[in-house]
């Protein structure tokens, strides 16, 4: 397998695959193509993953035209306004050959919503109708919650979920709103034990009783579904509405780019419902092939068959965002898709989102949009031999005098009572609530560059130095919670937030590469 050094020439090959791609229309709302003649040939897409950004609509790194799209939020009809960054969509959408492809329909579904029953800011979980949502650098809260005590969330508070379920039954949240009107109880996922005599199924472990409910769609175990209704002693009992997602009308070829959890039905591995095929070693992106496994969140492409199997061309794993920095810009370079922070360089992916945390809450935000000087926090995850890549930026100027969640990787240069200053020149201070793992033994622990590495977890506090609520070894795999997504040490016991062999082969950067990389466009929002 070979370590992909740049995500910008993954989003190119992307386009290029989608747009080099005959293909007839077959999803729900795209044009009739029966008359276009050869050069105007156009693929019928399958997506779906998490909002990127906006400005189109951007998801798994691929903008999509929305200017005439039709947005549904459960449902109901909505505006794009009422999407967010983090939440979760499925798009029908089309691409015309060498043009930008054009989203149809955007729908969003509620993944779970209900009265919170219980809360932990420090461990970042909620429980909703009996199920534990887990937060992570990467959930993308509503405007009104505080990120370190979750405030104003507390027991009885309605939210709207968005992400996905891992193998334990568990929901990753991608995205917490505040809904403007009050909700009902909603969820959303996989079906499975149907029966249609007793008028039950199961979605995600959740028992469901849909005998008062009106069914949209054909349901049959393996499909998406979302269902509203009633939390009883019995499970969710759907009174109102139960649709079935990602409906396929009609017959013919597409190509899908979905990112999700895998699900396994029958037997088969699937992802959205939809079976997965000709899988090898050479196509998995961040971690092995004996790893595609039930609850991973991946994101997939290739084509699509008549009966909604996925030729697979490409894996790609979820890494977790394990390195989640605050600094000042000192320098963006638009071109190359880097930004420096506090001395210390990050690449951007295809994928990085960027959000606008600042009184202003701007909407559209790129790159391009942020100067030296301003005061950001990144979500990155280290890489072996390279830069860190971003997962997401949030522009925070205006709020120094906030707290903020933080995780930091790296070696410790020195040690004075308490406090530990970083090799990058973050302070990190100790307090008796500190939890170090046994992993860690600061008496012992080898300063400077080229000594131990740690993983530390805490807040970063109004003066920018970081309050440690935990602290283990780079080498010790950080615990579920605190790390939902997949990351895991390598081989040779060092973490790096991916799970490559230590010899495997790394593929470097051209100079060819390099100028593909320079004519990629800027990830934007």
């Amino acid at each position: 397998m070979k370590l992909i050094q740049s995500k910008l020439l993954l989003a190119a090959s992307i386009a290029a695959i989608m747009s080099g791609c005959s293909g007839t229309d077959s999803s729900a709302n795209l044009t009739d193509t029966s008359n276009t003649t050869a050069t105007q040939k156009v693929t019928g897409l399958v997506v779906s993953g998490e909002i990127d950004g906006f400005g189109s609509v951007i998801v798994n790194g691929v903008h999509y035209n929305s200017d005439s799209a039709e947005v549904y939020v459960d449902g109901e009809v909505a505006v794009e306004t009422d999407l967010d960054v983090g939440m979760v969509v499925d798009i029908d959408a089309e691409q015309e050959e060498g043009k930008q492809p054009r989203a149809k329909r955007i729908d969003f579904y509620t993944k779970l919503a209900g009265a919170i029953e219980a809360i932990d800011a420090e461990a970042k979980t909620v429980t909703i109708n009996g199920k534990i949502v887990l937060l992570d650098a990467e959930t993308h809260l509503d405007a009104s919650i505080d990120e370190v005590t979750l405030a104003p969330l507390k027991i009885g508070s309605v939210v709207r979920i968005s992400g996905q379920t891992d193998s334990e039954g568990n929901i990753i949240a991608s995205h917490i709103g505040l809904p403007k009107l009050h909700l009902n109880d909603r969820l959303s996922g996989t079906v499975s034990n149907l029966n249609l005599e007793t008028s039950t199924l199961t979605i995600d472990g959740q028992a469901v009783n849909f005998s008062g409910a009106t069914i949209e769609g054909e349901l049959v175990n393996g499909v998406r579904v979302m269902v509203r209704g009633t939390v009883t002693n019995e499970g969710l009992s759907a009174e109102g509405k139960l649709i079935v997602i990602n409906k396929i009308h009609s017959k013919g070829e597409k190509r899908a780019a979905i990112k999700g959890a895998l699900h396994n039905i029958d037997g088969k591995l699937c992802l959205n419902g939809h079976p997965l095929k000709d899988m090898d070693a050479d196509e998995i992106i961040g971690g092995e092939l004996d790893d595609v496994q039930e609850g991973e969140i991946v994101a997939v492409e290739g084509k699509m068959n008549e009966d909604g199997e996925i030729m697979v061309e490409r894996v790609k794993f979820d890494l977790a965002a394990t390195l989640r920095q605050r600094g000042h810009v000192d320098a963006v370079d638009t071109k190359a898709g880097t930004i420096t922070i506090d001395g210390n360089t990050f690449d951007l992916e295809a994928e990085t989102d960027f959000s606008d945390k600042t009184p202003v809450r701007k909407r559209y935000l790129n790159l391009a949009d942020l100067n030296a000087g301003d005061t950001v926090i990144v979500n990155a995850y280290p890489r072996e031999h390279q830069r860190p890549a971003i997962k997401g930026i949030e522009l925070v100027n205006g709020g120094e005098l906030k707290k903020y969640f933080g995780q930091v990787h790296s070696e410790i240069a020195s040690i004075e009572g308490s406090t530990l200053t970083t090799t990058d020149g973050v302070t990190v201070t100790l307090t008796e609530t500190t939890k170090i793992a046994e992993s860690v033994d600061l008496t012992t622990l080898i300063l400077g560059k080229e000594g131990d590495e740690l993983w530390i977890c805490g807040i970063f506090e109004k003066d920018g130095s970081l309050t440690a609520s935990f602290v283990t070894a780079l080498g010790a795999a950080p615990t579920k919670d605190r790390t939902p997504r997949r990351a895991e040490p390598k081989k040779d016991g060092k973490y790096y937030g991916n799970k490559n062999a230590p010899n495997a082969e790394v593929e470097t950067e051209t100079d060819a590469d390099q100028e593909t990389t320079a004519e990629t466009e800027t990830p934007s929002a």
